[in-house]
């Protein structure tokens, strides 16, 4: 998996296949996600892309913002080559970058930058300057500057959003007794499944988030309970 850092060393891809997002935590929506950029890519020749930020948005929207990252950065990327993206490019969130418009943010990074020719986005994704531009914008634009722009509806489970934000939100509240350990667990957090990379590389000891501080844990390779949690960091 290429990783790039910046649209300076950015070069165009084969019919860029991307979806937008920080992917904080990799919960069940987000892989239904990137497995559909996979398959949509794989059936037009393209090649999967992930477009990321650091630092994380929040921390210069909301300056002195207090962030519980549930997936540490080379965990993040390591999910990502599992399911099957390409490539990462990670663009740096400065206040320069958050000041630009809807309509520039599409020229620039989508058309200019990335070649972009099908985007998977959310259907609330929100972008640009004051998150002005939402997802009719971005189909619009999309139509104007010739790709094709595919709203993903969230993924629901008993009735409630999966999201990072909702797992942040369980993690703060209660622990990991329901979002990440046992012997309870979010319902919206992914299923863990065996890497498909092979040979056993990993550690034999992660970090995980324990009532919002990373705590060594024991690592068990093998099979494991369709269900279990993974709030795992390194």
């Amino acid at each position: 998996m290429k990783i790039t850092r910046g649209l300076a060393d950015h070069k165009h891809a084969a019919h860029p296949v991307l979806t937008i997002g920080n992917f904080d935590g990799q919960h069940r929506g987000h892989l239904a996600l990137l497995q559909t950029v996979v398959e949509t890519a794989t059936s037009k020749g393209g090649t999967p892309m992930v477009l990321t930020f650091d630092p994380h948005p929040i921390t210069i929207l909301k300056s002195g913002t207090e962030l519980l990252l549930l997936t540490a950065p080379d965990e993040k990327l390591a999910r990502f080559q599992s399911a099957g993206i390409e490539e990462v490019l990670f663009l740096e969130f400065n206040q320069a970058f958050a000041e630009l418009t809807p309509d520039e943010f599409v020229l620039r990074i989508l058309k200019d930058g990335i070649g972009v020719r099908d985007l998977f986005v959310g259907e609330h994704f929100a972008f640009g300057k004051g998150r002005a531009g939402r997802t009719a914008d971005l189909i619009r634009l999309g139509a104007r500057w010739g790709f094709q722009v595919h709203p993903v509806a969230a993924m629901r489970v008993d009735g409630e959003v999966v999201s990072s934000s909702r797992i942040r939100t369980s993690v703060r509240a209660d622990g990991p007794s329901r979002a990440g350990g046992a012997p309870r667990s979010d319902p919206g957090l992914a299923d863990r499944q065996p890497s498909p990379s092979p040979g056993p590389r990993h550690p034999r000891r992660r970090r995980v988030c324990h009532h919002g501080r990373l705590e060594r844990a024991p690592l068990r390779l093998g099979d494991l309970p369709r269900h279990a949690p993974d709030l795992r960091s390194r």
